[in-house]
């Protein structure tokens, strides 16, 4: 289940281009396609991570099977 706290630590994983937090809340149930709602800049994780150059992050979501092609909102 998601909270809050979850996302929040989520898109901070992302933002310090670390996989293996990123893998851990979503092994923690973490919904991560949930997630691909978008941040508050309305961009999906995977298109945040990119933008961010996190290259890291960006492997991890692939791994976690986020789709490449889902629209930003």
């Amino acid at each position: 289940m998601s909270t809050a706290m979850d996302s929040s630590a989520f898109w901070d994983a992302i933002i310090a281009d670390d996989p293996q937090a990123i893998m851990r809340i979503a092994a923690e149930g973490f919904e991560v396609f949930s997630a691909s709602r978008a941040n508050a800049d309305a961009l999906t994780p995977l298109h945040f991570a990119a933008r961010s150059g996190a290259v890291h992050a960006m492997r991890a979501l692939l791994d976690l099977g986020v789709q490449v092609d889902s629209p930003d909102r």
